[in-house]
């Protein structure tokens, strides 16, 4: 979760150990960390609540990972693929780079 969640919808900003539910059919989820507030859909967007679950709770096929790095965009995704493969050698990399910059 971020911290606008934390404060608005837990009413602290340390909530890690507590638990709430998504929704009434939810089982209870317990927090386990907080994330600085983000942009997620625009850059001109205000602070929103979000919740991050763990893929293995609500897997999503869509998820991306946006880097920004000094390091060669080559060598940086090199790197970036050896480094969830020190995480999970099973989880499946299986969209192409792209760079902006490339």
């Amino acid at each position: 979760m971020n911290v606008a969640f934390a404060k608005r919808v837990l009413h602290t900003e340390n909530p890690v150990g507590q638990r709430f539910r998504g929704g009434r059919s939810w089982p209870f989820t317990e927090v386990i960390g907080v994330v600085e507030d983000g942009k997620y859909e625009t850059l001109t967007e205000s602070r929103q609540p979000v919740v991050f679950w763990s893929i293995l709770q609500s897997y999503n096929s869509t998820s991306t990972l946006e880097v920004k790095s000094s390091v060669p965009p080559l060598q940086m995704v090199g790197e970036i693929r050896q480094a969830i493969a020190r995480l999970d050698p099973e989880l499946p990399i299986t969209a192409r780079a792209r760079c902006s910059k490339c």
